[in-house]
Order: C-alpha cells, then structure tokens, then sequence
C-alpha cells in the first residue's frame, strides 16, 4: 500500500507518520531503524518499521519517507516538527511518503522492494527540492 500526504503547511504533518499512526489505531510497534538509499548520488533518508497487529495476527512492514520544508528528506518527525515551529519554513510545507505491506518480506526482499520505490519516486524528491528556496 501506498500513502502521501502533502501539505502546503509542515505543521499540518506533524503527527501523520507509522510511529504515531499506528500506534494510535492500536499496532504495536516491534522495531524501527533508520535508512538510507543513495539515487543517482543524492541521499533519501527514510524510516522502517515493523508493526504488529493487536490480535497478534498480522505484522506489517513500513517505510517512511518525510521530506522537510528545507526539501531535506528523513524517517524522523521530529525535523518537521522542527520546521513548523520556524515561521520562516512552515509556510513551505512538508510531505509525508509510506510504503507497507502485510506480506512478510526477508530483509534483502524488502531492501530491494524500497529501493525501487525510491529509485521511481527520484523525480518527486528532486522536483520537490527545486521548489524550496532554503
């Protein structure tokens, strides 16, 4: 499953990401790491999860990209919470990226998974980017 979210408000954001989603419709979340995947020589931060359904039935795998008013990109919400508390940035909005998948992935199968993801998703990031004038 895909999801975007974008705002032209980076405080409209704060809060819409798999650690605080999730958790808030019950998931438990049993890990979470940081990643970095290099595209044509530009890093793309991002976060994985993995979340556990309350039943215990279902685990889901998540990765989260959030790009900052800055157009940096990152896994942790906090450095957009960080920008919206910056009147100079917020007006410049965020945009929140997940990926997930109820199928139970190995590692390697994942990693090759969310690299193409990103590898496809180059030119919002770029495009994004060019639009900041930070």
């Amino acid at each position: 499953m895909l999801a975007m979210f974008a705002s032209t408000h980076a405080r409209d954001l704060i809060g819409h990401e798999p650690g605080i989603c999730f958790t808030g419709q019950g998931w438990i979340e049993q890990s979470q790491r940081d990643v970095v995947w290099e595209v044509d020589g530009t890093q793309i931060h991002g976060r994985d999860y993995v979340f556990q359904h309350p039943t215990g039935a279902v685990n889901r795998r998540v990765v989260s990209i959030l790009v900052t008013p800055t157009g940096a990109t990152s896994g942790d919400p906090r450095l957009v919470a960080e920008a919206a508390s910056d009147f100079r940035l917020e007006p410049f909005g965020a945009l929140a990226i997940s990926l997930s998948t109820d199928h139970q992935p190995s590692d390697e199968e994942w990693q090759q998974t969310t690299g193409l993801f990103v590898q496809q998703m180059k030119e919002i990031f770029a495009t994004y980017r060019r639009l900041q004038i930070w």
